[in-house]
C-alpha cells in the first residue's frame, strides 16, 4: 500500500513482512532510474506489515512514484 501526500511531501509505503527479516526500499519516478532509500527496515515480531515513510519527496515528484521492496 502507498499513501502519497504531495501537500505534506511524504509517501508512506506499507508491505507484508516477516519478523526479523531486513528489507531495502527503492524509489523511482519513472520505473527506469531507481534510488535506494533505506536498506535496514526490519519486520517486527507480532506484526504482519512494515511501513517506511519517504520525506521529503524529491522536488521532481509528480503524481506518480514507484517503490520496490527488496531483500538486501
Amino acid at each position: 500500500d502507498i499513501d502519497l501526500n504531495l501537500a505534506r511531501s511524504t509517501a508512506t509505503v506499507t508491505w507484508n513482512s516477516s519478523p526479523g527479516v531486513i528489507y531495502a526500499i527503492w524509489a523511482s519516478p519513472d520505473l527506469i532510474s531507481w534510488r535506494e532509500l533505506s536498506d535496514n527496515e526490519m519486520g517486527v515480531e507480532g506484526q504482519t506489515t512494515t511501513s517506511y515513510t519517504e520525506t521529503p519527496l524529491p522536488a521532481d515528484t509528480g503524481t506518480r512514484r514507484y517503490y520496490q521492496i527488496r531483500l538486501p
